[in-house]
């Protein structure tokens, strides 16, 4: 099972190499939510459509895989940020994702594309 470390550079890899990311989406800027036990909530996104398609399967049936550009994604990292939401990287078959704030993860993007 790889760590955090590694989930995160295999994500930020795919994330660059492919430059897009997914998310669901219910209604038009209606977004999948996680929540944990401390009231923090996060936007899960996949670096595949293969991956969030199961994810749908899983436990958001109704939703809809949404392909979202690099820099669009990174554009909307500041209102994330605004609104208080992480980002939950890649989430597991149990819902278990790496959480990162998003001006964090804005910088990391800007320096690898």
């Amino acid at each position: 099972m790889k760590d955090d470390q590694q989930r995160f550079e295999d994500f930020l890899k795919q994330v660059v190499s492919s430059r897009q990311l997914w998310l669901l989406q219910a209604d038009e800027g209606q977004f999948a939510l996680l929540g944990d036990d401390t009231g923090s909530s996060f936007i899960p996104v996949w670096v595949s459509e293969e991956e969030s398609k199961k994810a749908i399967e899983a436990e958001w049936e109704g939703y809809q895989c949404i392909g979202m550009g690099i820099n669009e994604f990174i554009s909307w990292l500041d209102e994330l940020h605004a609104d208080e939401l992480f980002v939950g990287l890649s989430p597991d078959e149990n819902s278990k994702v790496l959480a990162i704030a998003p001006l964090a993860l804005k910088e990391v993007l800007l320096k690898s594309i």
